[in-house]
């Protein structure tokens, strides 16, 4: 007998106001209907489901009022997804959702075909997995029910592996570029928050491809150490046990909100400099141990051996003495746009000198001219 998987309906634990907006999204989605095929389920995810929103109001010390809430997250699935019937049930139910004068939150909407949502909790997708367990079902037309996951066969854990470490490679590279730009354009405070990113995106792959989940938080402490727990390595690579390292590091963490929202944000170049080798440090051990891992799973296939090579590792020395290309055409049209602007103030210089000398001389033509009429012989300029 098939076993399945019980379904959270109750928003008992969500406040009163909350069930009123969601009351709203549900009847619009339902009233709604013929932007797209039947729907099926609306689920609740995020923030709200799992009792960890944001409502928060600040005072700035300049006096001025901050205010942050999070989104609704909901999951509209479809009884099939096409292209056309997802857009057009975004544009339809968003454009329905600011509308509405009873919700007061932004509400985020994604949606899924029945299928692909059986098809990735069957493998154990994480951002599937997490909604069955966090979420809170809204709708639920015809009873849809979940059957428990059996484990993966060797087939699908391969095709698991490589379809995240495919996936993230390309941010790692893309996040890596984004450092080396921002450094070398002395962009200190982007520099910074994109290194927080490339480790992020290391954290990620390192942890999909050897577990196939990855939690929904952009905290680099908690990331290591759920490394940590498969292997003790990465607690060499981030060393957290002295305070200034720590200090380092935690600021390194805070760099995602940090360096991105604060008006008035500094760092010295020189913490970047330490930050930075560990990270390459991590680059240069996370890609490695995930091929291994992949192959591992099916040394036969040896994917490691076939797979597109992985994009440049971050190397300090190069990012501290060679320009990239684009940062090398910037600085170039830096200097000549400073170029141009000290040949403009210098002729604006020379004509200003050039118009004093001009007023001086029709002044002293002016005196030799009261002089003259004075009966005074006025001399010659010397």
């Amino acid at each position: 007998m098939d076993e399945f998987i019980p379904l959270n309906t109750s928003q008992e634990n969500l406040p009163q106001y909350i069930r009123e907006e969601l009351a709203e999204i549900v009847r619009i989605c339902k009233q709604n209907e013929h932007y797209c095929e039947k729907i099926l389920m609306i689920w609740l995810f995020g923030s709200y489901a799992r009792g960890e929103e944001i409502n928060d109001v600040n005072i700035r010390h300049d006096g001025v009022m901050t205010e942050y809430q999070s989104d609704l997250d909901i999951l509209v699935i479809l009884k099939n997804k096409h292209n056309s019937a997802r857009r057009h049930t975004r544009n339809g139910l968003d454009n329905k959702f600011r509308k509405s004068p009873l919700i007061k939150r932004s509400v985020h909407v994604l949606i899924e075909g029945l299928k692909h949502f059986k098809e990735s909790l069957r493998l154990q997708r994480y951002w599937y997995a997490d909604i069955l367990r966090e979420g809170i079902v809204l709708l639920n037309e015809n009873n849809q029910q979940f059957e428990k996951s059996s484990p993966l066969t060797q087939d699908e854990q391969w095709n698991e592996a490589v379809f995240h470490y495919e996936k993230h490679a390309n941010h790692v590279t893309s996040a890596k570029n984004g450092f080396g730009f921002y450094y070398q354009s002395e962009e200190y405070p982007a520099a910074i928050h994109t290194l927080h990113q490339l480790t992020e995106r290391l954290t990620s792959i390192y942890l999909l491809v050897f577990t196939n989940y990855l939690p929904r938080t952009h905290d680099l402490i908690d990331l290591t150490r759920r490394m940590g727990v498969i292997d003790t390595q990465i607690k060499n690579i981030f060393p957290q046990k002295g305070e200034e390292d720590f200090k380092l590091f935690v600021l390194l963490n805070r760099a995602y909100v940090d360096a991105r929202y604060e008006p008035n944000y500094h760092i010295e170049p020189e913490k970047i400099d330490v930050m930075m080798e560990w990270v390459a440090e991590f680059h240069r051990w996370v890609i490695p141990e995930c091929l291994a891992k992949i192959d591992n799973i099916w040394p036969e296939k040896a994917y490691s051996k076939s797979c597109e090579p992985p994009g440049a590792y971050l190397d300090p020395v190069q990012v501290k003495t060679t320009e990239l290309p684009i940062v090398r055409a910037k600085n170039a049209e830096r200097r000549e746009e400073a170029e141009r602007k000290a040949k403009e103030e210098g002729l604006e210089r020379e004509a200003l000198k050039d118009k004093a000398l001009k007023k001086e001389r029709k002044e002293k033509e002016r005196l030799r001219e009261l002089l003259h009429k004075a009966g005074v012989d006025p001399g010659t300029d010397s």
